[in-house]
Parts: C-alpha cells; structure tokens; sequence
C-alpha cells in the first residue's frame, strides 16, 4: 500500500473558435483549460505471483475551467474524478533493484460541472455580475443556465512503469498511463420565465480522454 502523487493531461481540450458553436464543445465553450497540476491518490497493490501482480488506486483527477471564446469568460469547471483497477505484468526477475512492468485494466470516471455564479444566475457577463450582482445568488431577470454533465462510466486503461526497490519494505514506483475516454456527453438548459418557450436545451461534449504521469511511494508487507 503507497500513495501517488500524479500530473493528469486531458487531451484534445482546445478547438478553434466557431462562431457557429457547430464545432464548439458546446456553445461559446471551446477552451478546457486545467486549473490543478499534482494531486495524490492512494495505492494497493497484491502480488500474485512474482511476475504477476493485481492494483487498485484513484490517481486521476482533472479540473477544467470552461472558457468561452479563447478565454473571454468561465462558465464554470468541470470535475473528473477516476479510480482504476488494473493487473500488472513484471519483467520476471524478482531480485532486479529495478523492475520494469505494463499493465491493462478498467478506469471508472466520475464527471460532474460545478457552475460559475454568474453564468448559472443568467447575468450576461462576470463583470456586470460583479458590480450589480454583488453575490446574488438569485436568477437574473428569472433566467438561470444549467450544464447537466453524463457520467463517463468505464473505459480501458494501459500503463507502463518501473518499480525501485529502496529497501526490503519500501519501493518507488514512476509510471505513465494512458487512458481511452469517451467524451463526456453535457445537457445545457436555459429557463427563462418570460418567454413562450420557458427551457431552450441544446448538448454537446467536453473531452474525457487523459494520460496520467505519476509516481508512488509503497510499504510492502
């Protein structure tokens, strides 16, 4: 058992701008720019054999701000949130200082799009929200803006690394995994109380695909 420390890459988060917003993640939204760089996780791993071993952690994790039109302006962030389960093939020579491994599994992602206050209330931008909204968290004219975010699910995942033996109970690990996410599919919905038509949806996609760089530090048992 160890914990990780980990850098996640989402790939495939910016497009060029399309006035359209036929080509845009979804609207105005077509930059996902990442806010956390490392974070940790945990790690446990169970040696079956000595060149076959079992591995569950939570090393993923992504927060992407929303941005419109090349970064005018943050809807809000997405959160992804992933936990793995993968088996692991060794290099067979259990007495190497230095074990080389790769390894195949599933990776379960959690999505979720915590709003701006701004964008949510219905305010037109965050700088009219911020001199005459003062906070609010009541809608705008009565118009509130939703983003509705699918869950991902599961999706395989392969690493590579190399475990190091520090001592007889402690190893360092440092690994690359990649990951082949769907995009995750988003419902945007707008109330607006004083027209005909009081919700107008529209949905579209933010990108889920990811690589993880991290390493780990282990007690073995």
């Amino acid at each position: 058992m160890g914990v990780t420390i980990a850098s996640s890459e989402v790939r495939h988060r910016h497009v060029t701008y399309d006035k359209t917003e036929e080509h845009n993640f979804l609207g105005n939204i077509n930059d996902m720019h990442p806010k956390d760089d490392l974070v940790f996780g945990f790690v446990a791993r169970y040696e079956l054999f000595p060149s076959l071993a079992i591995e569950a952690a939570n090393d993923f994790r992504a927060d992407l701000e929303a941005r419109n039109k090349d970064g005018e302006s943050c809807d809000g962030v997405l959160e992804l949130r992933g936990w793995r389960a993968q088996v692991l093939l060794f290099w067979p020579e259990p007495s190497w200082i230095v074990r080389p491994y790769v390894g195949a599994g599933v990776e379960h992602v959690d999505a979720t799009f915590q709003h701006s206050n701004w964008w949510h209330y219905g305010w037109p931008s965050p700088e009219e929200y911020a001199r005459y909204g003062h906070g609010s968290t009541k809608p705008h004219h009565g118009v509130t803006r939703t983003m509705i975010v699918k869950k991902p699910g599961y999706a395989p995942t392969l690493s590579a690394g190399a475990t190091i033996g520090i001592s007889r109970h402690v190893q360092l690990d440092a690994y690359v995994r990649w990951t082949d996410f769907d995009d995750a599919e988003t419902v945007f919905r707008r109330r607006d109380p004083s027209h005909s038509r009081e919700y107008t949806m529209r949905t579209g996609a933010f990108p889920a695909e990811h690589i993880v760089y991290g390493i780990a530090l282990k007690a073995v048992f």
